[in-house]
């Protein structure tokens, strides 16, 4: 086996001892081996070069692509107008137009209503009838009487008793519309509802209704404000006698409570 190990050593010119020749045998085979290293190494690193080459070159094409779209892109045009939102809020409009000017038509007719009631209680200006000229002898001069307009006399003072009562009925009121669970029985604390009770207790002097509302104001928006009562809340309650008779009989204990009757 060594004899034809040597002749082939021989025949690449190889010879010496046996360990001479396995030496020489290694170092062929290291030098093979760091050789092909070598070459696979050089191809490795070409084909990534090539690679990244080709990378950029992509890159760079998809770039001038994309310039290219944006230099040709279309100007954005402008969204069209919501004609549908613009109709819904012209109606809106003209429905908030037409509740201003239906309160301030109730506005006047209240005012009217105050203007009437001042007017019966004697609350304008009167003038006193002007007294008859006095005769005068024939060729004297007819002397003009002046006639001066009567003092406006100041409203008597409310009695202790008139605003407590008024108080009360107001209270009763008060009561009534936390009792109740439906809206349409409640009753807004107005000028009508408050003179249509306290009449029944004998305190129907306008101007002392008048004077406690205002001093238990506070109280009333309270309660109008919680059960979003509102200023034509009672054209809604279909039997407000029925409610007034109810508030004058359970909330007042008054004698009287079947002639309740509401008056505007």
């Amino acid at each position: 086996g060594f004899q034809g190990f040597h002749q082939g050593m021989k025949y690449i010119g190889v010879t010496g001892s046996t360990a001479d020749v396995l030496h020489a045998l290694v170092e062929t085979l290291e030098a093979k081996v760091e050789q092909a290293e070598r070459q696979e190494t050089k191809t490795v690193s070409e084909v990534a070069q090539a690679i990244n080459w080709f990378t950029q070159e992509i890159e760079s094409l998809r770039q001038q692509i994309r310039d290219l779209e944006q230099a040709h892109l279309p100007a954005t045009p402008a969204p069209p107008a919501n004609t549908e939102e613009l109709t819904a809020l012209q109606e809106c409009n003209a429905q908030l137009e037409a509740r201003n000017a239906e309160l301030k038509a109730d506005l006047e007719a209240t005012r009217s209503q105050l203007s009437a009631i001042q007017e019966l209680l004697g609350g304008g200006p009167r003038t006193a009838p002007a007294s008859k000229p006095t005769p005068t002898k024939p060729q004297e001069p007819t002397q003009s009487v002046i006639t001066q307009a009567e003092p406006k006399q100041d409203r008597p003072p409310s009695r202790p008793d008139t605003t407590d009562k008024i108080a009360d009925v107001i209270d009763a009121i008060i009561k009534w519309n936390t009792a109740q669970e439906r809206s349409d029985l409640r009753l807004r604390i107005s000028f009508p509802s408050v003179r249509s009770l306290a009449v029944l207790v004998g305190a129907s002097y306008l101007p002392a209704i008048k004077d406690v509302m205002e001093a238990k104001q506070s109280e009333i928006d309270e309660i109008h404000e919680r059960y979003l009562i509102g200023s034509r809340h009672n054209r809604s309650v279909q039997d407000k006698d029925g409610v007034l008779k109810a508030i004058a009989r359970d909330y007042l204990g008054i004698p009287n409570w079947n002639e309740a009757v509401y008056v505007n």
